[in-house]
């Protein structure tokens, strides 16, 4: 199709990824690798209810991968099935694939839960955007977007050191790994810039997703954001970035957000 867009959603199995390629395809321009560590079986799943619909039409636009994000070799794999389908490479990455432990006071926090944070959130986002460098330069728009959050905002929590809200005193893995997500934006951001790339870090807002949802059961509160709204806002962000916009950490409404 001529000036078919191409993306690849990371961790698009359920949540806010399942969201991102249901309205993706919702404009048929668009075609979408769904990446996720393991294809569900349950034909109840989001992704799964989606591909049974676009599987029915002519212009299947839809295209499952299993890839996951902390495996090497996975990725690997992944990146030559997509290049198989589509030679003439992908427009947009969506590092959206991420984990988040319990809410509990900072020092509770385990090596091991540290470990596989960084891991997921951090490490995966980074060899995923290296590996499908090669495919995003065969096109001219050469962007990738992190899921960032304003809990990695080291400029949000000043002054709250006496603040009582768990937020910042808790998910401790999961707020560092949003900070070097925020980071690992702006250095790749800085290096790729001459090869007119552009990658920001997208804060989706408090969303009731599983994560999100969790987070407003512990604090109280109802997350203020369905999915539908998030993604909404985000797409339009993401579709209307250009190449001036590198480095930058945003907001699903377009908000500029302090690093």
């Amino acid at each position: 199709m001529t000036g078919q867009k191409v993306w690849v959603v990371t961790g698009a199995n359920r949540g806010l990824g399942a969201e991102y390629v249901r309205q993706l395809l919702l404009e048929k321009n668009n075609y979408v690798f769904a990446t996720m560590r393991s294809i569900p079986t349950d034909a109840a799943a989001p992704i799964k209810n989606l591909q049974n619909k676009y599987l029915n039409e002519e212009d299947d636009r839809l295209h499952l991968v299993k890839l996951d994000t902390t495996d090497e070799a996975s990725i690997s794999a992944a990146v030559a099935e997509i290049q198989k389908v589509k030679p003439e490479g992908i427009d947009y990455l969506i590092n959206n694939a991420g984990v988040q432990e319990g809410l509990f006071p900072a020092l509770e926090t385990s090596a091991e839960d540290y470990n596989k944070i960084l891991k997921t959130n951090v490490v995966g986002p980074f060899l995923v955007t290296k590996a499908f460098l090669p495919i995003l330069k065969k096109k001219q728009t050469r962007t990738v977007v992190n899921l960032g959050s304003i809990l990695g905002s080291c400029a949000s929590v000043a002054g709250t050191i006496k603040d009582t809200n768990p937020m910042h005193s808790g998910f401790l893995a999961y707020n560092s790994s949003k900070s070097a997500v925020n980071m690992q934006t702006a250095v790749l951001a800085n290096q790729l810039d001459k090869e007119k790339f552009t990658l920001i870090s997208l804060h989706p807002g408090w969303v009731a997703t599983d994560m999100g949802n969790y987070a407003a059961d512990k604090m109280g509160m109802p997350a203020s954001l369905q999915p539908q709204e998030s993604i909404e806002g985000m797409l339009k962000v993401i579709n209307g970035l250009s190449q001036k916009d590198n480095g930058r950490f945003l907001d699903y409404s377009g908000k500029a957000m302090d690093y």
